[in-house]
C-alpha cells in the first residue's frame, strides 16, 4: 500500500473518537460559558511532516494532536472552571498528559491549557482504543495571540509557530504575550513592568510595521464560499491560495465525512507549498471566523488587544495628557461585544471617555 494511502488511513482513523471528545468539550464549555466556541479538526499533512522531521524519535503512533479539539473561553477562570470539569469526570477514557501553559508558557508565549487523552471505546468502537487526541483550552485573548502567529506566518512564509522565521516577529509576539496576560490579570494598577513592555511594543510595532502589514493581508484576500449545503453543514474546508491571495470554503454536511476528508487528502496535495488547507468542524458557519480567524487574515482582536497594552502609560499614569494616536496607524475602534474578558473593556471605556 501506498505511503500516502496510510498517511490518510491513519489520520482519518481520528475523526470518530475526535468528534466524541468533541461532543463533550462543547456541552461543558457551554455550561461555563454560554459564548464558549469549540472547534475540531485533523492535523494538516505539512504540519504532521515537519513535526516528523523537527523530532527525531516521533512517529505517527506516538503523536498527540493528529486528531485536536478547542474550546475558546471569556477568561481565565473559565479556562480553569473547563480543566477542572475533565478532571473530575468519570470518563472512561485515559488521561496521558496536562500541559498548563497558562501557568508556565511556552518559549514562544503560547499559552492555554493542553490535556492529551487514549481513546477507549466499547463495542465495535474498540477498534480505535489508543488514539490520542488533543484537548486544548484557550481564552479568546490567548486564542487571538496564537492565531495571530499563524496568520503572520502563513502570508510571510515561515514557520513562526515552529520557531523559525524572522527573529524579530518571533520577539514581538513573545512580548506580546506577557503584556496580553498581564491585561488578563485584571488587575489595572500599572506598574514599571507594565511600561516597560509597552516601550517594547510600540518599538517592536514601529520597526516591523505591524499594524499596517497586518492591515494588508486582510484586505489583499479574496473570501470565495463554494456552494452547497450551508445551513445544513458540520464540516468546512478551508484552502488558502497564498499565490492567488484566496480563501475559498467548501461546506460538508455530518453524512459526507468520508467525501470531506478524500478532498481533503486531494486539496492539501493540489495546493503544496503554495498555501494552507484545513478541514474543521464548527457549530455553524459564523463560528467558523472566529474559530479559525487566520485563513481569513482576521487579526481585529489581537490588534485591539494590542492597542491596549500600547496604551498603558497613558490611560494609567498619565491621564492629564492628551489621548495619542498609534504612530503607524489610526487609532482603532474599541470592541465592544462578548469577546473581551470580563472586567477589562468597561474599565478601560471609562478611563478613555475620562481624558476625552
Amino acid at each position: 500500500m501506498a505511503a500516502h494511502v496510510v498517511f490518510d488511513n491513519w489520520r482519518s482513523a481520528h475523526a470518530y473518537p475526535l468528534n466524541t471528545f468533541q461532543v463533550t468539550l462543547r456541552a461543558r464549555a457551554q455550561r461555563i460559558d454560554r459564548n464558549a466556541l469549540t472547534a475540531q479538526r485533523l492535523k494538516r499533512a505539512p504540519s504532521i511532516m515537519a513535526k516528523l522531521q523537527r523530532f527525531a524519535a516521533m512517529d505517527l503512533a506516538r503523536m498527540q494532536d493528529i486528531g485536536g479539539c478547542r474550546a475558546i473561553l471569556q477568561d481565565v477562570e473559565a479556562v480553569y472552571a473547563l480543566r477542572a470539569a475533565f478532571n473530575d469526570s468519570r470518563a472512561r477514557h485515559v488521561l496521558e498528559s496536562t500541559d498548563d501553559y497558562i501557568v508556565a508558557p511556552k518559549d514562544d508565549g503560547y499559552r492555554g491549557i493542553h490535556l492529551v487523552y487514549k481513546y477507549v471505546g466499547r463495542g465495535t468502537k474498540t477498534a480505535y482504543n489508543g488514539l490520542r487526541i488533543e484537548v486544548q483550552l484557550r481564552t479568546k485573548i490567548q486564542h487571538a495571540w496564537a492565531t495571530a502567529v499563524e496568520t503572520v506566518g502563513l502570508f510571510r512564509r515561515e514557520a513562526i509557530k515552529a520557531g523559525e522565521g524572522d527573529p524579530r516577529w518571533r520577539e514581538f509576539f513573545k512580548i506580546a504575550s506577557n503584556a496580553f496576560a498581564r491585561l488578563e490579570e485584571h488587575d489595572l494598577h500599572v506598574t514599571a513592568e507594565h511600561q516597560r513592555l509597552a516601550l517594547q511594543l510600540q518599538a517592536q510595532v514601529d520597526e516591523l510595521e505591524v499594524l499596517n502589514r497586518l492591515a494588508h493581508y486582510s484586505e489583499a484576500l479574496r473570501f470565495v464560499q463554494e456552494a452547497g449545503q450551508t445551513g445544513e453543514a458540520s464540516m468546512y474546508l478551508l484552502e488558502l491560495d497564498l499565490d492567488e491571495d484566496e480563501l475559498s470554503v467548501r461546506s460538508f454536511r455530518d453524512s459526507e465525512r468520508s467525501r470531506a476528508q478524500e478532498a481533503y487528502a486531494a486539496a492539501e496535495e493540489r495546493l503544496g507549498d503554495r498555501g494552507d488547507v484545513v478541514l474543521v468542524t464548527v457549530e455553524n458557519v459564523m463560528a467558523l471566523r472566529k474559530a479559525y480567524p487566520n485563513y481569513f487574515a482576521d487579526t481585529t482582536l489581537f490588534l485591539e488587544v494590542l492597542e491596549a497594552t500600547l496604551r498603558w502609560d497613558y490611560l494609567y499614569i498619565a491621564p492629564e495628557l492628551p489621548f495619542p494616536p498609534l504612530t503607524s496607524a489610526p487609532m482603532l475602534p474599541v470592541v465592544r461585544d462578548e469577546w473581551w474578558p470580563k472586567g477589562i473593556p468597561s474599565k478601560v471605556r471609562r478611563k478613555r471617555r475620562r481624558l476625552r
